[in-house]
């Protein structure tokens, strides 16, 4: 956050290029296993597969629902 620690930015995005070897398929199985620090929302395909903590329309504004004092671990499916 720089030189000004009352200055810090809220959110992050990150890109993950994922390359799968075969079309999905109904029985398909995605599993997001995931460490955060205080909510997070999932986009695959620009479309919304996911979140954790977050409500409503989230802008880069937006803070998760409660803050956590330690990061959550969990997994989410997500729809082939």
């Amino acid at each position: 956050y720089g030189t000004d620690a009352s200055n810090k930015r809220s959110t992050y995005y990150f890109r993950k290029l994922v390359t799968l070897t075969d079309a999905p398929t109904t029985n398909s199985a995605f599993t997001l296993n995931y460490t955060v620090d205080d909510g997070f929302i999932v986009y695959v395909n620009g479309t919304e597969a996911g979140r954790h903590n977050l409500t409503g329309t989230a802008t880069y504004a937006t803070l998760a629902s409660t803050a956590n004092s330690n990061p959550d671990t969990g997994s989410l499916t997500l729809d082939p």
